[in-house]
C-alpha cells in the first residue's frame, strides 16, 4: 500500500457566521490510498477554535503517519484519540478503498438512488435581514425543519425571527430547532429557553460551553425544551468517559459530528450508549468538503434515522469538489448513473431483508392532505409503513394468499399502504383501474379499501359487495343517508380515520351488522388525549416521534375508544358561544334524510351566526327550523336556511365545505 496527503483550503461563497466568529476559509487535508489499481480517498477536516486537533503540528502528524504507511510500519488500529480527524480520514480512506474505490463508502439502498436522507435547512447567523432572507428560501424549498444558528444578535433580534416563523406555521407544520454553540451562560441560557418553550421550539443545541457538565445537567432537567448536546462531546474518548457523560449530563439529543468525534466507529459507539439510554440522536456535517460528506451521508443513511439530518451538498464553498450529493427540496440523494443499455440495473432487494426493498426511491415521498395542518411532503419511514400494515393484517385476521383490492391510486397513502399490506402480508394484490365506480372482479377479495364515492356509486349500479370479505372506506366522511344504505351490506364495513402522518389509519368504526360502533375503535399501540382547545392529540412512537397534533374536535369514552366532534377551523362563534357544524349536520341530516351544511355568515350582532344549506333538490322549502332541531340547545339553532342549486365536491365527492361558504357569501 502506497499513500500521500495533500492540504486543500476551502473558500466559502459568503462568510458563514457562528457565536465562535466567522468562518471565510476552512483547511482540509485529502489523505489518499493507493493499492494495486484501486484509490481510497478520506479527508482530514478541522475547525478553528472547536476541533481538539486544531493544533501547529497537525499537518507534521499526517505526514509522519504518510511516511509509516509507506514503509509499512503504521497501526491502523491505532484509536488517534489526540488526531480524530486523521483517524476520520483515515477511516474513510481504508472504506473506500475496501469498496474498490469510486466514493461507495458504505454500499446501501441510499447509494443506488433508491432511499434519500431528510435534512434540515441551516440558517447561518448574519444581520436580521440575511438570516430573514435564508428563513424564507427555505422555507420557499420546501423545507420542512429549519436549523437557526444563535447567540451571535441580541436575543430580542433572534426571538423575533422565531416568533415570525412559528406565527406563519403551526410546530405540527414546522420544527424549529436552535443551535446557540455555547453562546450563553447557565442564568442566560435558562431565560432563553423559557421563551423558546413558549415557541414550541423541538430542542436546542449546546445552550452553554461544554465542560459544563454539572450545570448543563440542571440544565436537561430544568428545560422543557429537549436540549442537545453537541460540542460537549469533542474530545471524550474513552468509553467509560462517555458513558459517565450521559450519565450524569441526561440529554435529550446527542450530535454527532464523526469528524470531530474520530470517525465512524467511534460515532457508532455514541449511538449505541444514547439507544440504551432512550437518548436520541442525529448526524451533522462539520463543513468537510463533499470527500467528508459524501462518507458521512452514507454512513447516516445506514442508519435509518427518521429525524431530519444536518446534511448538505458543500454548496457553501466556492472550490469544493465534485459530488454525487444532490439536494431537492429538504431530500438529500446519491445520483448513479443510469444502467447502460442491455445490462441489468442492480438488484434492489440484494443484501436487504426488508419486504419493501424493491419499491423505488419515490415510493417514500407522500404529500400530507393538510389533516394536521399545511400540506406539505414527507419522507415515509420504511418501518412505519411495515408496522401500520402489521396492524390491519392482525386487525383482520388476513393470512398469506388472501386476495386485497387495489381499486385507489397508488400514489397516495391509502393506495400505497394496501401496496405494502400485501407484501408485509404475502397477500395476493388484485389491482384494478381506480375510477369513480370500479370494475369489481368477480372473485373472492378478503380486504378491500375505497372512498365514500365509490361505494356510493357500486350500490348505485346494483352490486351487491357478496364477494368482499371486509371494506374500510376512507378519505372523506360517510355521510347519514350513505350509512343507511351501507347497514344493509353483506360484507364487514368500517369507517377509518387516519392520515399520512399516522401511516394511514389508526382507528375504525364498524357501520354495519349486529356490533356497529357509534365510535372509533383504536388498533394496538396508539395513545391518545386532547389538547386545552379538545384536539385530538395521536402518541404513536413507531410512526412519529413527537405526539402528533390534529385539529379534530374529539370526545375520548375511554383509552381506546374517541368520537369524533368536528374540526376545530370549522367552529362556528356566535355571539361567543361556541357551535359544532358538524354535530349539527349530524341530526337534521338524521331528520331530514339529506345532506347539508351549517355554515357562518356574518352578523351585526353576534360577529357570526350559523345557517343551515341544503341543495334545491333536496325538496325540502319550507323547513321549521325549531321543528327540526328540539335536540340542541336554542342558542345553537341555526338561523335561516339557504339553498343552492348544488353543493361543490371535491375529487372524493366530499363536499367543499370552503367552496360552498364561499358560494353562500357571493349571494347573500
Amino acid at each position: 500500500m502506497r499513500a500521500e496527503f495533500k492540504r486543500h483550503t476551502l473558500k466559502f461563497k459568503t462568510p458563514a457566521g457562528t457565536s465562535r466568529g466567522v468562518y471565510e476559509t476552512k483547511d482540509s487535508w485529502l489523505i489518499k490510498l493507493f493499492e494495486n489499481d484501486k484509490l481510497g480517498v478520506g479527508e482530514c477536516s478541522l475547525l478553528k477554535d472547536l476541533s481538539i486537533d486544531d493544533r501547529p503540528d497537525f499537518e507534521d502528524k499526517i505526514n509522519q503517519i504518510i511516511i509509516q504507511i509507506n514503509n509499512g510500519s503504521f497501526n491502523f488500529d491505532d484509536p488517534l484519540f489526540d488526531f480524530p480527524a486523521i483517524k476520520f480520514g483515515l477511516e474513510t480512506a481504508m472504506l473506500d478503498l475496501k469498496n474498490s474505490g469510486g466514493g461507495i463508502i458504505f454500499p446501501s439502498s441510499f447509494t443506488r438512488g433508491e432511499t434519500s436522507i431528510v435534512t434540515n435547512g441551516l440558517i447561518w447567523m448574519g444581520t436580521p435581514e440575511y438570516m430573514q432572507q435564508q428563513i424564507t428560501e427555505k422555507l420557499d424549498k420546501g423545507f420542512s425543519c429549519i436549523k437557526l444558528k444563535i447567540g451571535s444578535l441580541d436575543w430580542a433580534t433572534e426571538r423575533s425571527l422565531i416568533e415570525a416563523m412559528r406565527k406563519q406555521f403551526s410546530a405540527s407544520e414546522l420544527t424549529i430547532r436552535v443551535d446557540a454553540n455555547g453562546a450563553y451562560s447557565p442564568k442566560k441560557a435558562l431565560s432563553v429557553l423559557r421563551d423558546l418553550s413558549k415557541l414550541q421550539v423541538h430542542s436546542i443545541e449546546q445552550p452553554i460551553r461544554a465542560r459544563q457538565w454539572g450545570e448543563m445537567a440542571s440544565l436537561c432537567k430544568q428545560s422543557s425544551v429537549p436540549i442537545a448536546l453537541d460540542e460537549e462531546l469533542i474530545g471524550i474518548f474513552p468509553f467509560s468517559k462517555k458513558k459517565e457523560l450521559l450519565e450524569l449530563i441526561k440529554p435529550h439529543y446527542i450530535i454527532l459530528k464523526p469528524g470531530l468525534l474520530g470517525g465512524f466507529a467511534a460515532s457508532d459507539e455514541w449511538i449505541g450508549l444514547a439507544e440504551k439510554m432512550n437518548i436520541g440522536w442525529w448526524v451533522t456535517s462539520a463543513l468537510e468538503s463533499n470527500i467528508g460528506l459524501n462518507a458521512i451521508a452514507q454512513w447516516t443513511a445506514t442508519k435509518n434515522n427518521p429525524l431530519p439530518q444536518g446534511l448538505g451538498t458543500g454548496m457553501l464553498f466556492e472550490n469544493n469538489f465534485e459530488s454525487r450529493l444532490k439536494l431537492e427540496g429538504e431530500k438529500l440523494i446519491y445520483t448513479i448513473q443510469q444502467t447502460p443499455k442491455g445490462e441489468s440495473p442492480p438488484n434492489p432487494l440484494k443484501g436487504e431483508k426488508s419486504p419493501l426493498g424493491d419499491l423505488g426511491v419515490d415510493f417514500f415521498f407522500q404529500k400530507t392532505s393538510g389533516s394536521t395542518g399545511k400540506p406539505k411532503t414527507i419522507k415515509l419511514k420504511e418501518s412505519a409503513m411495515i408496522a401500520s400494515a402489521r396492524k390491519t393484517l392482525n386487525f383482520f385476521n388476513l393470512k398469506k394468499g388472501d386476495t386485497a383490492l387495489l381499486c385507489l391510486p397508488a400514489n397516495y397513502i391509502a393506495g400505497k399502504m394496501m401496496i405494502v399490506r400485501a407484501l408485509v402480508g404475502g397477500l395476493n394484490l388484485l389491482e384494478i383501474e381506480p375510477k369513480g365506480t370500479p370494475k369489481i372482479p368477480d372473485q373472492i377479495i378478503h380486504f378491500a379499501a375505497m372512498v365514500p364515492m365509490q361505494v356510493k356509486n357500486l350500490i348505485d349500479s346494483g352490486y351487491d359487495f357478496a364477494n368482499i370479505k371486509n371494506l374500510i372506506i376512507g378519505g372523506a366522511k360517510v355521510n347519514f343517508k350513505l350509512c343507511q344504505e351501507i347497514k344493509k351490506l353483506p360484507c364487514a364495513v368500517y369507517a377509518t380515520y387516519g392520515m399520512t402522518e399516522t401511516y394511514s389509519h389508526i382507528a375504525l368504526q364498524r357501520l354495519n351488522g349486529s356490533n356497529h360502533d357509534n365510535s372509533f375503535k383504536l388498533l394496538e399501540g396508539f395513545v391518545i388525549s386532547t389538547n386545552e382547545k379538545g384536539c385530538l392529540v395521536i402518541d404513536a412512537p413507531e410512526f412519529s416521534d413527537q405526539p402528533i397534533v390534529t385539529t379534530d374536535l374529539v370526545e375520548i369514552i375511554s383509552p381506546n375508544e374517541f368520537r369524533l366532534l368536528g374540526r376545530a377551523d370549522n367552529v362556528i362563534n356566535s355571539g361567543g358561544i361556541k357551535i359544532l357544524p358538524e354535530e349539527l349536520e349530524a341530526i337534521i341530516s338524521k331528520q331530514l334524510n339529506t345532506e347539508c351544511l351549517v355554515v357562518p355568515v356574518p352578523d351585526d350582532k353576534l360577529g357570526q351566526k350559523a345557517i343551515l344549506v341544503l341543495e334545491k333538490a333536496s325538496h325540502y322549502k319550507n323547513i321549521d327550523l325549531q321543528a327540526i332541531n328540539l335536540h340542541f340547545e336554542k342558542h345553537k339553532i341555526p338561523k335561516a336556511v339557504y339553498y343552492i342549486d348544488l353543493f361543490p365536491r371535491n375529487k372524493s365527492m366530499k363536499i367543499d365545505r370552503k367552496k360552498t361558504i364561499d358560494l353562500v357569501m357571493m349571494k347573500i
